[in-house]
């Protein structure tokens, strides 16, 4: 049985690697997590950030245009940024 705290975690993986997104997104629901979503670029993935609240983000570090450190360090300090406090896994 799944924990229902669990299942309403939403979750936004952010890779460049359609392979390693879909790794990481089995995984999560095979934890029981239902809302993952995608992101293939920092860009992409701040514009999702503005729209839905994030639980928790999983941010690669290798990525283009903006690496993953780039990103959070978007994320944190950003005067418009949507979540500076969301937890962040790299």
């Amino acid at each position: 049985m799944v924990n229902t705290a669990i299942e309403r975690l939403r979750v936004l993986v952010v890779d460049d690697n359609h392979h390693m997104i879909n790794l990481v997104k089995t995984i999560l629901r095979g934890f029981g997590i239902k809302d993952v979503q995608e992101a293939h670029d920092a860009v992409e993935a701040f514009e999702i950030m503005r729209s839905t609240q994030m639980d928790f983000l999983i941010v690669d570090i290798a990525m283009e245009p903006l690496n993953g450190i780039e990103f959070v360090t978007l994320v944190r300090t950003a005067e418009d940024s949507p979540a500076p406090y969301v937890p962040i896994i790299m």
